[in-house]
Formats: C-alpha cells, sequence, structure tokens
C-alpha cells in the first residue's frame, strides 16, 4: 500500500523498535538506530499502514490499495487538511491561543 506526502513529517523510521532502545539504555548499550527522520512532502510511504497517514490528513492515495482503504478522500478533504496544519504551525510560531493546545 502507497501513500504520498502532501506536508514534511518527522516520525520514527520502519526499522526503529522502542522496546528494543529502552533494553539497550537499561542495559548501557548503544542503540544505533535514529528515532526520528524527516521525509519531504511528495516521499511516497510503501507500507501496509500507510493509509493511515492519509487518514491523519499527512497524504493522499498513491495506488489502487489505499484508495481503497480510504474512500472518502477527496482533493477538498486534503486541502482542508493543509490548511488546518498550517494553522497549527502558524501557532507554534507565533503563540496565538486561538491555535494552541492546552
Amino acid at each position: 500500500m502507497q501513500a504520498e506526502l502532501i506536508i514534511d513529517v518527522t516520525g520514527p523510521p520502519p526499522n526503529f523498535s522502542l522496546r528494543e532502545c529502552l533494553e539497550a539504555q537499561a542495559e548501557g548499550r548503544d542503540y544505533r538506530i535514529p528515532s526520528k527522520v524527516e521525509k519531504k512532502k511528495g516521499t511516497i510511504i510503501d507500507n501496509p499502514m500507510a493509509f493511515w497517514l492519509v487518514k491523519m490528513g499527512c497524504a493522499k492515495p498513491a495506488d489502487e490499495e489505499c484508495r481503497i482503504m480510504c474512500p472518502w478522500w477527496t482533493d477538498e478533504w486534503s486541502e482542508m487538511m493543509l490548511e488546518t496544519y498550517k494553522k497549527t504551525a502558524a501557532a507554534k510560531l507565533t503563540g496565538d491561543p486561538k491555535y494552541d493546545a492546552e
């Protein structure tokens, strides 16, 4: 299943394991896999759970399998989600309580 990012996102890499990281820390070992990676707008995510990125408004379906999992997705819905992300990002920069989470 594939989804195309419509915004830049930061998240865990596919091979990151929080359990293994915590175990390594507890044992005093290094865990060298980065806990976060950046993916740029336009990146195709190929993963069985890629439809969740569409549901969160971070991506649009990039193949038929993803379109089937997200039948409600439209360009208009995507634009609405992008506007929401922009407002949220602006609040982080300006401190505008209109968009701040409490």
